[in-house]
């Protein structure tokens, strides 16, 4: 239990003389330490560490006090404390108050004991040189940056009971390279592992049902996860700046946030659910590998730069029901050479600068009969400036599919091969989607790229 704050002088005098008469001397480990001082209160029959005098060095924190068991180490407790190298912990203590051992930069090693219940917010917040932290099964709560900014700590392993990891719990622990989560586990908070730039995987429990805004952000060698059953929103920038190489979106996920997944330069494939019918702002924006993407039927709605930067893009094909894909939207696309745009889209007026910089694009496919395009303004003052190869197609898919069936696979690589055999003649439309490789020439060099892109080696 900690000092209350009194107004009247008097009641200030009294706590003060208190605190004299119950603090305690330690014995010095060392002949260089000075003599130090603990401060302590009783309360409820039991004992709590609140401050020191001196400049400790290596602590033993006795058991009892007078008799009284020592269950707490207080509020800021032994917080900046820059002697501090070491601290052992008796199994008496089951509380580890706000910011206890905050700021202890060269704390070096600290044992947590069997019995601890409660770790309070920062409690080690900024303890650079402590290179391990076994947290006890007892362990009800980790307050918000209890272990933020700990860079020397290597792994941890959450114990069982634990069903939220705190705001910023790991942030900044940049040596930190597994973490074992429980199952218990139902909600991640924000920020709760950013900036651990060695994180390289992570096992997400399958009771798992929050991820936090930026929780994993700038992990930036993370490529190895699977998104849990249970999870129904992926927060802003929860992934983004990692090294992940591929992501399904599994059916519980009903939001997208913004930057969700944004400069995952690594990322080549994601593979959506029908059951988000949003896509909030540049969540695969700057994701400048990524080439194998299905955009659902049932998508309504895209937020500004969903795909800007998205460099490897080859083909996309906008969902039927679509009615507004936001502004920028596939804005340096570099590699996109085709785009197929239903009919409704079009009339709700897609602009030319959703294509800025998308330097190859070369053919655009139209949905349906053409008779709305030629009323709508895109078609008219738009499409027709961009100096694309225009197909109206309810079917074909993009660049590949040079059977126009709405699928790239083997049967398109093959039909281009009987095309260079002079076994078949390809039509002109069907001609243009199967130059895969954008050189104005249909060969044996774009069936090759077709089967590579098949089976996503391109």
């Amino acid at each position: 239990m900690y000092h209350k704050t009194f107004a009247k002088k008097l009641w200030s005098c009294i706590i003060i003389i208190t605190l004299l008469l119950c603090s305690i001397s330690l014995i010095t480990t060392s002949a260089a330490e000075t003599e130090v001082t603990l401060q302590y209160t009783i309360a409820k029959n039991q004992a709590a560490i609140t401050g020191y005098t001196g400049n400790p060095v290596h602590i033993e924190i006795p058991a009892e006090i007078d008799g009284y068991p020592v269950t707490a180490i207080g509020y800021k407790a032994f917080g900046w404390c820059d002697s501090l190298k070491s601290v052992l912990l008796p199994e008496t203590i089951t509380t580890i108050g706000d910011w206890a051992f905050k700021q202890c930069m060269n704390l070096e090693s600290i044992n947590l004991p069997e019995g601890l219940e409660y770790i309070g917010s920062s409690a080690f917040l900024l303890c650079k040189k402590v290179a391990e932290f076994n947290i006890p099964s007892t362990v009800e709560h980790i307050g918000v940056q209890a272990f933020s900014d700990c860079k020397m700590i290597k792994s941890i392993v959450i114990p069982e009971g634990i069903t939220i990891i705190s705001d910023g719990l790991f942030s900044h622990c940049n040596n930190l390279k597994t973490v074992t989560l429980p199952e218990s586990l139902e909600t991640i908070g924000s920020d709760a592992f950013m900036f651990c730039e060695n994180l390289e995987e992570i096992n997400f429990p399958a009771n798992l049902k929050e991820i936090g805004y930026r929780a994993f952000s700038r992990c930036k060698v993370l490529k190895d996860f699977t998104i849990p059953e249970k999870l129904t929103v992926i927060e802003g920038s929860s992934f983004e700046y990692t090294a992940l190489e591929s992501v399904v979106i599994p059916k519980s996920v009903t939001v997208i946030e913004s930057n969700a997944f944004s400069n995952c330069t690594k990322l080549r494939k994601v593979v959506l659910n029908s059951n988000v019918t949003r896509y909030e702002r540049g969540i695969f924006s700057g994701c400048t590998s990524l080439r194998y993407i299905e955009l659902p039927d049932n998508v309504q709605m895209f937020d500004d730069r969903l795909f800007s930067g998205c460099e490897s893009l080859i083909n996309i094909d906008l969902p039927e029901n679509l009615g507004n894909a936001g502004i920028n939207g596939f804005d340096n696309c570099s590699s996109l050479r085709c785009i197929a745009i239903p009919d409704n889209y079009c009339i709700n007026g897609l602009r030319k600068t959703d294509f800025d910089d998308c330097n190859n694009l070369s053919v655009v496919i139209l949905r349906g009969s053409g008779v709305h395009y030629k009323k709508a303004y895109f078609y008219n003052y738009e499409i027709k400036n961009m100096g694309c190869d225009i197909i109206f197609s309810d079917t074909a898919k993009g660049i590949g599919d040079a059977d126009m069936d709405g699928d790239i696979n083997i049967k398109d690589a093959t039909l281009i091969q009987k095309h260079t055999a002079l076994l078949y003649t390809l039509k002109q439309d069907e001609l243009l989607l199967s130059d895969f490789n954008g050189d104005e020439s249909v060969n044996i060099k774009d069936a090759t790229s077709v089967q590579k892109y098949i089976a996503e080696v391109l």
